[in-house]
């Protein structure tokens, strides 16, 4: 518990051991699902649409472990109260979703050029195949986008809260300050005279 809001934000069950050991994770989970598709369609053509579609599809496979990988180290950053480190995640969030945005146009093309060249007995599992790597890679496109906008509004709530803590102290000094300084109700009361206090004087009758 943070004492006078001058603590930092990073909870205690957050240890160094416990982060290491949750983006060693997090690396296999993200990095793992992309590499696997360039070395399994080595070498590298990427002028070919039959290669291009072929490695979207192996792509699309892996692209849900490797999202779930993002959205465990947004998780982690920000809960532990990393701010570099949730805004460094969630640049490379909006860098993979620009590059999943151009994958899932040149998929699509690829998909329509390439569905003329299908015996029409093949087209039905052509058809099926190009559907679902369009539609994994939209959703990743989708999440990474979204972390990318979430993880970097994060850091800038967690940013104005810790000014707001840091101003805290001072603001609760100024009220202390003003309230000694504050002048005391005035204890002037408009007492009665003592001639007052005194019997009113009697009145002679009138002959």
């Amino acid at each position: 518990m943070n004492r006078g809001g001058t603590g930092t934000s990073r909870p205690k069950q957050f240890n160094g051991a416990v982060l290491a050991a949750a983006y060693l994770v997090v690396a296999g989970l993200v990095l793992i699902p992309l590499v696997e598709p360039p070395l399994s369609v080595w070498p590298l053509r990427p002028g070919d649409p039959s290669w291009r579609f072929g490695a979207a599809g192996m792509l699309s496979r892996g692209l849900i472990t490797s999202l779930l990988g993002w959205v465990l180290a947004v998780a982690v950053s920000s809960f532990a109260g990393q701010r570099r480190v949730l805004r460094s995640l969630s640049v490379l969030c909006g860098i993979e979703s620009f590059v999943l945005l151009a994958i899932l146009v040149l998929l699509m093309l690829d998909s329509i050029q390439l569905r003329s060249l299908v015996s029409p007995d093949a087209k039905a599992g052509f058809d099926f195949a190009a559907v679902g790597a369009v539609l994994k890679i939209f959703l990743g496109w989708l999440v990474t986008l979204l972390l990318a906008i979430g993880g970097w509004k994060a850091t800038r709530l967690t940013q104005n809260e810790g000014a707001l803590r840091a101003r805290r102290p001072s603001l609760a000094f100024s009220s202390k300050d003003a309230e000694r300084t504050a002048p005391l109700p005035s204890s002037d009361v408009d007492l009665p005279t003592l001639a007052s206090l005194q019997d009113p004087p009697t009145q002679e009758p009138l002959t």
